[in-house]
């Protein structure tokens, strides 16, 4: 058993400013503590680690005081089930990322667990890797912390500004049945830049409804109009509109219906949802894109290749799928550093997005794994494309942060939706044999394995 150097480990501590790092271990086998503190230590951390390998030992561990940065996973515990340990921290609160660790899971097994929560595996026998999946996901995790702080902050303001007064906060505006404007307060003339004086008896529509929106924008009004004796009081668009400064923003116009002096009036009321909105689109990027190569991701993948798998049994199409993985990727890792590795995981992204077609898709499935997925495609037409991409691969040449210039080249498994893998599972399992024989068979090579 390996015993770290303590003496060395406290005078680096003393003198270094070091992150603390907390990891919970689910492992029966204590050796993984040593190896995984000495790599830590060595990138400026200070780990504390603490390792179970019972379900009551885990739900005893996430009862303590302490934020867990992380958890990995042996997937062959003898007595303890990874897919309970995911299903127990999947009932906590806390955003802890779960790697899972093994030396022999089945293809099928680790896409249950990746379905089942855990955001990455590293085997046993590429434990060189662990380390970097480790900062990958310390670095994912405090990124969705970060965007989830600002949805909190954002959902916060809009909570605020619906307390304070509507007539401070939102723009007002009272419109007649023909669409004149009968009232504008400051809040609206702050949203758009018009002043009451330049807005008040004109037609909204002309006004600040976008010529390519008027006709519709028109045609609800109207009807918002009709449906008011059916007992509907209340219409809610979205639109973008020009304010008078030239810049394009988008308003959520609120009408609601009434009676002033015996005539129908519509109350509007303005809010600039622009910061909203870009907070949505961020938000719904994060949860599709791959955040370092911004290809999709593998749970959109996933989602995506269901739906194509349906489309083509539906109408008998064809559909072929290539799993790409870098040769000898950490070695890269090694020798240039992971800088330099994410450089050339974002360089083959670009690469693969801009030499398939629109209709095809492209994600980051794993690691250094890559899927395509290439819909009305036979197998034949995809071994081509697969050649022709491992050409364009081997032809890729990346600079490091020395200035050495990195060439790679990729192992890439081909297979087709067919009456025998005819399922996510079968598809995504066919391609990764296929990856392996070409792996097998010297690397740089298109496969495709035998049923």
């Amino acid at each position: 058993m390996h015993v770290p150097n303590l003496a060395f480990k406290l005078v680096y501590m003393t003198f270094s400013v070091q992150p603390f790092l907390n990891i919970l271990l689910i492992d029966d086998n204590e050796d993984q503590i040593f190896l995984i503190e000495d790599e830590l230590i060595q990138l400026r951390y200070v780990p504390k680690i603490k390792r179970v390998d019972t379900a009551f030992g885990l739900q005893d561990a996430l009862c303590l005081p302490i934020l867990w940065h992380i958890a990995l996973l042996d997937y062959s515990m003898p007595f303890f089930a990874a897919e309970e340990a995911l299903a127990i921290l999947k009932q906590q609160e806390q955003d802890i990322p779960v790697l899972v660790v093994s030396g022999h899971a089945s293809e099928e097994a680790v896409v249950n667990l990746m379905k089942a929560g855990a955001r990455g595996y590293i085997s046993k026998q590429h434990s060189s890797r662990l380390i970097s999946a480790i900062m990958r996901e310390l670095d994912d995790r405090a990124f969705r912390q970060s965007q989830r702080a600002e949805k909190l902050k954002l959902r916060e303001t809009e909570h605020k500004l619906a307390m304070i007064t509507t007539a401070v906060q939102d723009g007002i505006v009272l419109l007649t049945a023909k669409q004149k404007v009968d009232f504008w307060n400051a809040a609206a003339t702050q949203i758009t830049g018009y002043e009451t004086e330049e807005i008040l008896e004109r037609d909204f529509s002309d006004a600040l409804i976008p010529e390519s929106f008027r006709d519709y924008f028109d045609e609800q009004f109207h009807q918002f109009q009709s449906d008011f004796s059916y007992g509907k009081q209340k219409l809610t668009l979205e639109f973008v509109i020009t304010t008078k400064s030239a810049q394009d923003i988008t308003i959520e116009l609120s009408l609601s219906a009434a009676i002033f002096d015996n005539q129908w009036m519509a109350v509007g009321i303005i809010r600039d949802v622009t910061t909203q909105k870009r907070a949505e689109n961020e938000l719904k990027q994060l949860t599709i894109y791959d955040t370092l190569t911004s290809l999709f991701n593998q749970n959109e993948l996933l989602n995506l290749l269901e739906k194509e798998i349906s489309r083509a049994r539906r109408y008998q199409r064809p559909l072929s799928l290539l799993c790409i993985d870098v040769d000898c990727f950490s070695d890269i890792n090694d020798d240039f550093g992971h800088y330099t590795g994410d450089r050339v995981l974002v360089e083959l992204a670009q690469l693969l997005k801009n030499t398939v077609r629109e209709q095809d898709v492209c994600a980051r499935y794993g690691d250094d794994v890559f899927v395509l997925m290439l819909p009305e495609t036979s197998l034949t037409d995809a071994v081509l494309v697969a050649e022709r991409l491992r050409v364009l691969i081997s032809q890729l040449v990346i600079e490091s942060d020395t200035f050495e210039r990195v060439s790679i080249t990729a192992s890439t498994g081909v297979t087709e939706l067919n009456t025998q893998h005819n399922c996510l599972e079968s598809l995504i399992n066919h391609a990764d044999k296929g990856m392996c024989l070409a792996k097998k068979l010297g690397r740089n090579k298109v496969c495709v394995a035998e049923d």
